[in-house]
């Protein structure tokens, strides 16, 4: 939105003559060697004054009580022992900081909330207390439904509860400072804060007025010649200063919140220069405790960002890349979007490269309007607005008014911290892990319930079990025997044990399901009654419907022949208890077929199945080995094109339909849009798979099997 007037509130402050004018203050360990729990830190604070005064530091708990004091200043305030602060644990003390004048009068006193944590590049690792977190954030806009830019207190302290329940521990601050107070909530909160400045030029393009500006014997380095990005001010030596002040003068406002932990020069400028690397030296010359991300130009970078990776290149990123793999922006939530998030933490949770990423983005940026029919969010072109980008600044997990989009269950989900495995599902053995890196596990009261075809058998907790940060329990329940002709469900939902400021006692965090499909099927007799569904009505399908982020690749007409795509395909069916398993096979090699939308079936069920469970299963054939991505990826990995490779077989979803009538089910295999979302019972995945999201870029080689379960339960 094009906005004006003034977002923020505008104060006269009227100060003693002899003031601080800058206060300073870092956390560290007393001794780098020692570890980080348990040791001695120090809080160093330095305070630059305008007149001769006196300074006293005083440093308290949570509880008010007073663990140091110090004077003058520049001063180590040494704390035997202190509670560290994160995301899991924001855990805050206070400094007072007192200016007396000689008489010893009170000048000012000055609150600071202090947490104590170090920020440091281990092994080329983002580490917060020696741990390489997982990044599970997202991207927001300072944007409200009813106020525009201005968002106040109680907007940020709902946007950061919603954040917190829905397991984001993270948020990128996109794309310039945010509102002091955001970072005041976020270190009381708990969230990790990639700080970026304002700072993006990829609107500048070439024209005759580039060569004009361009003057190389100022800029020797500087991408720029006949038709070059001169213009821009990260280049143009008329804005440079301006241009590197507004990194520097965040870096002065923001340094002293423990929330922050990456600075970002500013996001997408599209112009090779030697200003990122200038950036990145006098961010670090004002502060050296946190980490640098530059997207312009990853040699100034400390971590690779990434923007919009396909699953296959997360899978290939190398597990002992020189640098790791944050990505910045993935997941455009515009419209209805955000598929295989799942799959895509499978992936990240599997590379030790990779930390997590930043959902693009928080909230719809819609503003609310009256029309003749009520109230409504607007977006581009509503207010007869031209040029407009249409909804293109509607990609929030979160509605505008902050209702939950599908879109944020997913999320939760994918970013939740306790993982279960089944070790032995029938005899009762399951595996925790606690996903997190600071806190125990028996901060949840752990329920579970086993079920057959959705009919609840037993259920058992509530009960804590303590898993230590980054280890796994197993628990031990009731054995189950495989049942024939049952799908086997055992859910767990973790619920918190105790009030947070973010959500009250028993609100649920996390649940897993592990399911078990039928016993292997066996061959269906040449006659008598089958209760099936037709199976003439199995369709391959390959196409999907477009949703609003297909329209930037023109999908509708790029993938238009997968609309009427009819090949003949095999169909075999074998008996599985009271249903059938299918395997059914298309060869379309050679064909120079365009990008693959989608892979799954449409069929018809009869009424006679009350329920119908499916699992689908698929393996791709193509052309050309996988090409490592990222720093460390050997040369000679990245031979051997031309061979051919056939995929892994990979288990999709698990399904449980219900069947309202006569009707027509068109199951996806997968597809990277959640368009695929039909009437379910339930989603779970067998085993782990990962698949690109646009299935195939050489479809010249298509060859696929997909194994089809269908029962009557």
């Amino acid at each position: 939105w094009r906005l004006s007037g003034l977002f923020r509130s505008v104060v006269l402050q009227s100060r003693p003559v002899a003031h601080a004018s800058d206060v300073r203050i870092v956390t560290a360990r007393a001794d780098a060697g020692q570890p980080y729990a348990g040791g001695t830190w120090t809080c160093g604070v330095t305070v630059e004054t305008t007149g001769a005064c006196d300074v006293r530091l005083v440093l308290a708990d949570a509880q008010g009580n007073v663990v140091a004091r110090a004077q003058g200043t520049n001063a180590q305030l040494r704390v035997p022992s202190p509670r560290l602060w994160s995301a899991e644990d924001p855990y805050l003390y206070t400094l007072s900081v007192e200016l007396r004048a000689p008489s010893g009068d009170v000048l000012e006193r000055l609150p600071f909330r202090v947490g104590f944590r170090e920020v440091a590049l281990l092994g080329g690792r983002i580490c917060v207390n020696g741990q390489p977190v997982l990044f599970k954030g997202v991207n927001r806009h300072e944007i409200d439904p009813d106020e525009g830019y201005f968002v106040t207190r109680e907007r940020m302290v709902e946007d950061i509860r919603l954040m917190k329940r829905h397991n984001i521990n993270a948020v990128r601050t996109s794309h310039y400072p945010n509102d002091p107070a955001f970072y005041d909530l976020c270190d009381e909160y708990g969230l990790y804060v990639l700080d970026e400045a304002n700072l993006e030029s990829n609107g500048f393009g070439a024209s005759a007025v580039d060569t004009f500006l361009y003057n190389p014997t100022i800029h020797p380095r500087s991408y720029g010649t006949k038709g070059s990005f001169a213009r821009s001010p990260l280049v143009d030596p008329r804005f440079r200063e301006s241009a590197l002040a507004r990194v520097t003068g965040m870096v002065r406002r923001d340094r002293n919140h423990p929330s922050i932990v990456i600075w970002s020069h500013g996001n997408e400028n599209n112009v090779k220069s030697d200003f990122f690397r200038a950036c990145r030296e006098a961010v670090y010359a004002l502060d050296a405790t946190r980490v640098f991300s530059c997207s312009d130009d990853h040699r100034a970078s400390d971590f690779i960002p990434g923007y919009y990776p396909q699953l296959e290149h997360l899978r290939d990123y190398a597990p002992d890349a020189a640098k790791t793999l944050l990505l910045v922006e993935y997941s455009h939530a515009m419209g209805n979007s955000s598929g295989d998030l799942a799959e895509t933490w499978n992936a990240m949770r599997a590379n030790p490269s990779i930390q997590g990423g930043f959902i693009w983005d928080f909230v719809d940026q819609g503003l609310r309007r009256c029309g003749p029919n009520g109230a409504f969010f607007a977006y581009g072109g509503d207010f007869g607005d031209t040029p407009n980008d249409d909804n293109f600044n509607c990609n929030g997990i979160f509605q505008a008014d902050r209702t939950p989009s599908p879109q944020a269950a997913e999320v939760k989900y994918a970013h939740r911290d306790v993982l279960v495995t089944a070790a032995d599902a029938p005899a009762g053995r399951f595996r925790l892990f606690n996903d997190a890196f600071f806190v125990n596990l028996d901060r949840y009261e752990m329920i579970w319930e086993y079920a057959e075809n959705g009919v609840v058998k037993e259920t058992g907790g509530p009960r804590r079990e303590a898993v230590a940060p980054r280890t796994a329990l197993s628990v031990q329940l009731p054995p189950r025997p495989r049942k024939a002709d049952a799908l086997q469900t055992w859910t767990f939902v973790f619920r918190l044990a105790e009030a947070t400021p973010w959500a009250p006692k028993g609100f649920e965090c996390a649940r897993e399901q592990v399911a078990l499909l039928p016993e292997a099927p066996v061959e269906l007799p040449p006659s008598g009654p089958l209760l099936l569904p037709d199976f003439k009505t199995f369709r391959p399908s390959f196409f999907r419907a477009p949703p609003d982020n297909d329209r930037g690749w023109n999908m509708a007409a790029a993938c238009r022949f997968w609309r009427t795509f009819d090949d003949p395909a095999t169909l075999k069916v074998t008996r599985r208890g009271k249903g059938a398993h299918v395997a059914l096979s298309l060869d379309a090699r050679g064909k120079g077929l365009p990008v693959v939308p989608r892979v799954g079936f449409s069929f018809r069920l009869p009424r006679t199945f009350v329920r119908a469970a499916l699992a689908l299963q698929t393996r791709r054939h193509r052309r050309g080995a996988r090409r490592p991505n990222g720093p460390g990826a050997g040369t000679a990995a990245r031979r051997g094109c031309g061979r051919d490779k056939r995929g892994p077989p990979v288990w999709h979803r698990a399904i449980s339909l219900r069947n309202h009538s006569d009707a027509i089910y068109s199951t996806p295999l997968h597809g990277h849009s959640s368009t695929d979302r039909f009437d379910t019972d339930r989603w779970c995945t067998p085993t782990d798979g990962v698949f690109c999201n646009k299935i195939m870029k050489n479809t010249r080689d298509l060859r696929i099997l997909c194994r089809f379960s269908v029962c009557n339960v």
